[in-house]
């Protein structure tokens, strides 16, 4: 997930298939689902139209440092 997001710049869009494409369907769509939930809560991303043309969109803040 956080190497999904570091691809992307502020305010840049994607949807469920984008972030399916990028792990090449390594990922289930459940877990696409379920990372992308995580995202919203955490406000690393905003949420943008409904259904098939739901788009996620990043925000400024800033990812955790997971590297101590």
């Amino acid at each position: 997930m956080i190497l999904f997001m570091e691809k992307l710049n502020s305010a840049d869009q994607f949807n469920r298939e984008d972030y399916d494409r990028f792990f090449k369907g390594k990922i289930s769509e459940k877990t696409a689902r379920n990372d992308i939930a995580k995202l919203l809560k955490g406000n690393w991303i905003e949420k943008s139209g409904e259904g098939p043309a739901t788009k996620y969109i990043r925000t400024l803040k800033d990812l955790p440092d997971f590297t101590g």
